[in-house]
């Protein structure tokens, strides 16, 4: 069985038996020595739809804006519960701490509610690929 290797000066590609791998050689071209190295197989392409899956079990850009949305929105609503609880508390101030508790879960529920939709529009738009998928098989 034969294969071929470039030599390491001029790039040259030598056809030469497996047998002889690992040994010295003149390359015919430069008649520099050069070492017969067996080639490692390329690698076949990925199949599209395991990409595909690698893709979608992977963080993509909405998935993080999302992420980052719910984070928001929590902390917004913990921080509104707190600071209202504070203004309650230490400045007796009753409407004023319940305008902002209600302004702090507001805003948090307002964000939790973006990430969400992120989420299910990017679940919808997958379905609708797969189907497509589906309805596009002969």
């Amino acid at each position: 069985m034969t294969t071929k290797t470039p030599c390491q000066q001029c790039g040259v590609n030598i056809e030469f038996d497996v047998e002889q791998a690992n040994q010295f050689v003149a390359c015919p071209s430069c008649s520099q020595q050069t070492r017969l190295l067996l080639s490692r197989p390329k690698p076949s392409a990925p199949d599209p739809k395991i990409k595909s899956e690698a893709k979608r079990a992977g963080r993509d850009g909405d998935s993080v804006i999302a992420s980052i949305l719910a984070c928001f929105g929590l902390v917004d609503i913990l921080f509104g519960i707190m600071g209202g609880a504070f203004i309650i508390y230490d400045r007796r101030d009753f409407p004023l701490g319940v305008a902002i508790i209600a302004a702090g879960l507001l805003a948090g529920c307002v964000l939790l509610g973006f990430a969400s939709l992120i989420e299910h529009t990017k679940a919808s738009a997958e379905r609708l690929r797969r189907i497509e998928l589906v309805l596009a098989r002969p």
